[in-house]
């Protein structure tokens, strides 16, 4: 996935992927001081993913939609 083709512009919350090699990472941030819901795409909904910032890290499976607490961020990696 690409931001390119795998995300939205969404103003509230910066949401990209990056890959390098086989390693492929998921970073969501709520820019704003309000909870946001950010709608994942549809590339990305239903995926598991690895919470790196667990220890240890869990397996989060992701829905249609997120929550983000303000100034919260997220990052995921494939499992």
């Amino acid at each position: 996935l690409s931001l390119h083709d795998a995300l939205p512009i969404c103003i509230d919350v910066c949401a990209f992927t990056k890959t390098y090699g086989n390693e492929k990472v998921l970073v969501l941030v709520n820019m704003r001081n309000a909870t946001k819901t950010f709608t994942l795409p549809a590339a990305l909904q239903n995926t598991t993913w690895n919470d790196v910032f667990t220890t240890p890290q869990s397996s989060v499976t992701l829905g249609t939609t997120i929550d983000l607490a303000p100034y919260q961020y997220r990052v995921f990696q494939v499992k």
